[in-house]
């Protein structure tokens, strides 16, 4: 009889503690899957930049765009594809969470 008094509050701490670390476990899986949400495609990143180099360029089909994501921001940089013609295109960093344009600077 004695012995079910030592096994019932073991049995209680070790099912309480696992609950306990489990459910820690996964609430910061949610949290980082929820940060990845918030990121914008490169897609998205281009149409961005597009958007706004379309204002200014009156011909863009001469360019290959180009997207890198790096801490959080894609840079789209617009290159000629033809690699004789001198000059240059637009070029953006774009927030990856808020799609904002953050900088920009127009080659001609």
């Amino acid at each position: 009889m004695k012995n079910i008094f030592y096994i019932i509050p073991v049995l209680l701490i070790l099912f309480f503690g696992c609950t306990c670390s489990e459910k820690t476990t996964h609430s910061t899986i949610y949290e980082n899957d929820k940060e990845d949400i918030k990121m914008i495609s490169r897609k998205k990143a281009k149409e961005i930049a597009h958007k706004d180099a379309s204002k200014i360029y009156r011909d863009l089909t001469i360019y290959k765009i180009e997207a890198v994501l790096k801490d959080d921001k894609w840079y789209v940089d617009y290159k000629f594809k033809d690699p004789n013609m001198v000059g240059g295109g637009p070029h953006y960093v774009i927030s990856a969470k808020t799609s904002e344009i953050i900088s920009f600077r127009y080659e001609q």
